[in-house]
């Protein structure tokens, strides 16, 4: 996540988009690489989406990615606990 901060700064990029298999470490518990993400917006004004498999299951089965990124954009940017992001 560090790095990845990093380097979305170094570009002078606002958003990010991070895949990740199993999401991120401290993910609905607000440490590890989770604080890290919620430190980064607040700090920079810079938003990191994670992208996990299950996410992308929802994809498959018919949720709208554009709606699954614009919620946990939103969840980064309002500090929300996580929701299951329903299909359109």
């Amino acid at each position: 996540m560090a790095k990845f901060c990093r380097v979305l700064d170094s570009i002078k990029s606002r958003f990010g988009i991070l895949f990740s298999k199993l999401g991120i470490s401290g993910e609905g518990k607000n440490k590890d690489a989770a604080l890290e993400q919620l430190k980064v917006f607040q700090d920079r004004g810079m938003v990191i989406v994670v992208v996990s498999q299950k996410d992308l299951k929802q994809l498959v089965a018919g949720a709208n990615f554009i709606s699954l990124l614009r919620t946990k954009y939103e969840r980064v940017r309002l500090n929300l606990a996580a929701n299951r992001v329903e299909t359109s």
